[in-house]
């Protein structure tokens, strides 16, 4: 007998037998039961001496009974957002067409026929009069005016009356400046016909000098302002020794209290910020700095406009043009823009190491994107300038010296108490006042085209100013 074969029929047992309807007992043919392979182990014995509870099972039906009504309840639910987003996706183009059936008199719709030309804000409207009829709406009848032989071809548009630029009154004329516009839209497809030269789109004039200068620094102080990591007493005195932070007070202030005010350390992050740009992507050695293959060239021309005499106007000018020339060149080169990107990432990583532990510590993945942003419009702005034939200085205001209202903007507005008083002070006796230190350089530049120079502030310094003889900007503040 195989003793791996389990037999449950117990020894002696006789074999099974069958009571026929004749009353005859039969003897029928041994049936063994099923039997398994039996392993004498305790696991096994203690498996057949219990039995699991029937409340378990009843247990793991009940729940996979619930998970089944829910995924039920969820698959319905599924269908009826899958009908409410066909819903509103077909109400949404019923609502487009409507839309562009509608016809305003003197008035077009979408940006292309826009009445008003810059970038939808408040600050950028710009009024350009409104176009002839195109031939398409003339063929269609929805116009009876005749098209000029000179006119420009235009996209189909439907008819639209003269009308008169907007009236304001009540308040000052809008200002040409307009902001968050770097550069203009240029005419690629006549470039290589004008050497280089960029042609601009038709109607929309490059904005000037001093309203870039202005949007970029003030793009700067935004970043800054957004960053900045709030204020800490127990920090502030360790941050006071950097040297770059001593480099830009000179000296004359208590960094420590202007490290504790938060406004002030908004702006002394916008200030490192923007040293930084300046430098490396606009200063007067920016290609220099930034290690380009025409760097040496450019510092030949800044040596050689140095050596001049006061005077010798015609030959300045002519400096001025070989200037002109040679960063037009450059910029025109090409891989300039890969290079631009490559620097101004390179510049971003640099300046946040230095600045990080005045930044809030969290990873902001923008953060480091809109610095290299503007860093990339430092060097538009580095060349655009010196693509003009004419002679810029930047020039920072040193800590310690006098306030200088012709070139200087003061930016501690609350200094005397509220800033109509303040302005009224230092408007009074500014040698009373010195700067603390400066957010953005002075900038000027000087036109020798006419045989004389004409110099020009395009931008004035924004710089934090204090009474002379205060050494603390807290005790200056609470007088």
């Amino acid at each position: 007998m195989n003793k791996d074969v389990f037999q449950p029929r117990p020894a002696g047992m006789k074999p099974f037998t069958s009571i026929f309807g004749d009353g005859n007992v039969h003897q029928k043919e041994n049936r063994p039961l099923p039997s398994y392979r039996y392993t004498p182990t305790g696991s096994t014995r203690n498996f057949n001496a219990s039995s699991v509870p029937m409340e378990k099972f009843r247990l793991v039906e009940n729940e996979l009974k619930s998970a089944r009504g829910r995924n039920r309840q969820l698959d319905d639910l599924n269908r009826r957002l899958e009908v409410r987003i066909r819903e509103l996706e077909a109400r949404n183009r019923d609502l487009e067409q409507q839309f562009a059936q509608i016809t305003i008199p003197g008035c077009a719709f979408g940006p292309q026929g826009d009445v008003f030309v810059g970038n939808f804000t408040a600050s950028n409207l710009r009024y350009s009069p409104p176009k002839a009829a195109s031939p398409v709406a003339i063929r269609n009848g929805r116009s009876y005016r005749r098209l000029s032989p000179s006119a420009p071809p235009y996209t189909p548009t439907t008819y639209r009356d003269p009308i008169d630029p907007p009236v304001m009154t009540g308040i000052s004329p809008p200002t040409v400046r307009r902001r968050k516009r770097t550069e203009t839209p240029e005419q690629l497809s006549p470039r290589k016909f004008t050497h280089g030269v960029p042609i601009f789109t038709f109607g929309i004039d490059l904005q000037n000098d001093r309203g870039l200068l202005h949007d970029f620094f003030d793009d700067v102080r935004k970043w800054a302002t957004f960053h900045t990591k709030d204020r800490d007493a127990q920090e502030a005195g360790s941050f006071a020794v950097m040297q770059d932070l001593v480099d830009m007070t000179a000296g004359k202030s208590d960094i420590e209290y202007l490290l504790m005010d938060s406004e002030m350390r908004r702006d002394i992050v916008a200030c490192l910020v923007a040293r930084h740009i300046v430098m490396n992507a606009m200063g007067e050695h920016f290609l220099w700095n930034s290690g380009h293959h025409a760097g040496s060239e450019c510092n030949n021309l800044f040596l050689e406009f140095a050596h001049l005499q006061d005077e010798e106007y015609g030959r300045k000018q002519e400096v001025c043009e070989k200037q002109q020339a040679l960063y037009t060149k450059l910029k025109n080169e090409p891989g300039h823009k890969k290079w631009r990107t490559f620097k101004a990432e390179e510049y971003c990583e640099e300046l946040l190491n230095k600045i990080g532990f005045l930044l809030e510590p969290y990873a902001n993945t923008q953060r480091a994107h809109v610095l290299s942003e503007l860093y990339v419009k430092g060097y538009w702005i580095g060349f655009r300038l010196r693509m003009e034939a004419v002679k810029w200085q930047i020039m920072w205001p040193t800590a310690g010296t006098d306030l200088n209202l012709g070139m200087m903007v003061n930016q501690t507005r609350n200094l005397l108490g509220d800033p109509m008083e303040t302005f009224t002070e230092l408007q009074k006796d500014p040698k009373k006042f010195f700067v603390r230190f400066a957010l953005t350089p002075t900038i000027s530049k000087s036109d020798f085209s006419s045989g004389t120079e004409e110099k020009t502030v395009v931008h004035s310094s924004m710089v934090h100013v204090g009474r002379k003889g205060v050494f603390n900007h807290k005790t200056d503040a609470s007088k």
